[in-house]
Order: structure tokens, then sequence, then C-alpha cells
């Protein structure tokens, strides 16, 4: 949680959603392990208690960083909170993301 906050504040991104991203990452962990990112990021999307803080939009993008965030996933997160999610997980930075999407 804290890397992964110190990211997004030097990106400057919406650290509400990335701190959900970040708190249901690994929740269906116990439920699935081979499979907790989908479980996971279901979990998120099915928790109704959320639509009072986040348009569904904002749900749409933290769901996809959740999915996102294995690092047995090929291919780069479909956004930067994902980026940022895998980035403090596996304690691989940031920039190394970046690097391979611009060069």
């Amino acid at each position: 949680m804290k890397n992964a906050l110190i990211l997004g504040e030097k990106y400057n991104v919406n650290l509400d959603m990335l701190y959900t991203a970040v708190a249901y990452h690994d929740i269906g962990d116990h439920l699935d392990r081979e499979n907790h990112e989908k479980v996971s990021a279901q979990i998120l999307e099915k928790d109704e208690a959320l639509n009072k803080f986040f348009f569904k939009s904002e749900k749409q993008v933290i769901k996809e960083a959740i999915e996102d965030h294995r690092s047995s996933k090929t291919g780069e997160p479909r956004n930067i909170y994902g980026k940022i999610l895998a980035s403090a997980d596996k304690t691989v930075t940031i920039e190394i993301f970046f690097r391979r999407t611009y060069d």
C-alpha cells in the first residue's frame, strides 16, 4: 500500500481509486489462488457500496488494474493504476513500464 501510494502521488493519480485497487487486488486469493486477480476484480465489481464513491467508469478502471496486476500476466497493464499496482506489488519500478512503452 505504502509503495503504491508513493507512486500514485508521484504520478498524480486519484489516490482514492489507487487505494481501492490496492485494497482489493488480492482479496480473492483465498478463494482461487490461480485466478485470484479475476476473482478479486469480480468482488470489486459486485461491491455496490463503492457506487457511492466512484462513477461506473472509475470502477471499470480499478477493475482493470486489479485484473492486470498479476506478475505472470503477459503484456502491459491497461492503465496507470494497473502499472502502479503491478509495480508496487512486485517491487519493480514504474519507470521500467514507461521505458518499455515508449522505447
